[in-house]
C-alpha cells in the first residue's frame, strides 16, 4: 500500500488499466489534485491513516469504473468526491462499531488462546447469544440485528422497514428485555454484566 497521501501518482497495485488516454489523463489529473486532501479529511473521521487510505483508495476505484459520469459533473467534481469520501468514512466507521461489537460479545480478542475453559465458555456464550437472538419475535429481531450487526441508526431502521422511529425504539427496548433475561440464565454474575452492558 502506498505512503498516506502521497499523491505522486495513480497506485498500480489491484487498479485498472485505463482503456483511453483522455480517461487516463483526466483520471490522473483528478487524483493527483483530491487524493491528498480526501486522505487528510478521511483521517479526521475516522482517526486511522490507513482506514482513510483505503477509503479514499476505494472511492478513486469507483471513479473510475463510472468515469463517464464523473467527468459530466465539472465543477461540481470535487465537493461531490467529499460527500462521498465523508459518506464511505461513515460506513467503515460503522463497519469497525459492528466488528468491535462482535468481538466483545464473543469474547474475542488478539492475545494468545486460553485455556479450554475460555475456549469453552466463549462458545458457550455464543451459543447463547445466537438463541436468545433467534428467540425473539420475528419483527423484533431484524430491528435488533439491523440496529446491532448492521449499525443503522433508528431513523434508519425505521426507513428500511417502513416503520416509525417510535415502533423501532419500542421494539428495540422489548427485544433487549427479551435478550437480558436469556442471557443472565446461561451466564455466571460477571459476564452477564459485561454482555448486558455490551447489549444497551
Amino acid at each position: 500500500m502506498s505512503d498516506l497521501c502521497a499523491g505522486s501518482g495513480v497506485p498500480e497495485a489491484g487498479w485498472p488499466a485505463p482503456s483511453a488516454e483522455a480517461d487516463q489523463r483526466w483520471f490522473q489529473t483528478v487524483f493527483q489534485e483530491h487524493y491528498a486532501g480526501l486522505c487528510t479529511y478521511v483521517d479526521r473521521l475516522v482517526g486511522s491513516p490507513a482506514a482513510s487510505e483505503d477509503v479514499v483508495q476505494d472511492l478513486f476505484v469507483a471513479v473510475w469504473e463510472r468515469r463517464a459520469e464523473w467527468r459530466a459533473r465539472g465543477k461540481t467534481l470535487a465537493p461531490v468526491l467529499y460527500i462521498s469520501a465523508r459518506n464511505r468514512a461513515f460506513n467503515a466507521l460503522k463497519r469497525r462499531r459492528v466488528e468491535d461489537r462482535s468481538q466483545l460479545l464473543l469474547g474475542v480478542d488478539d492475545r494468545a488462546p486460553g485455556d479450554t475453559d475460555d475456549v469453552l465458555r466463549s462458545g458457550e456464550l455464543k451459543l447463547a447469544i445466537d438463541r436468545a437472538v433467534d428467540a425473539l419475535p420475528e419483527q423484533c429481531r431484524r430491528i435488533f440485528m439491523l440496529s446491532r450487526r448492521d449499525g443503522l441508526t433508528y431513523t434508519q431502521i425505521a426507513s428500511t422497514l417502513g416503520l416509525s422511529v417510535k415502533t423501532v425504539e419500542t421494539q428495540m427496548g422489548r427485544a433487549l428485555k427479551a435478550m437480558r433475561a436469556r442471557l443472565s440464565v446461561h451466564m455466571t454474575t460477571l459476564a452477564a454484566l459485561f454482555i448486558l452492558r455490551v447489549l444497551g
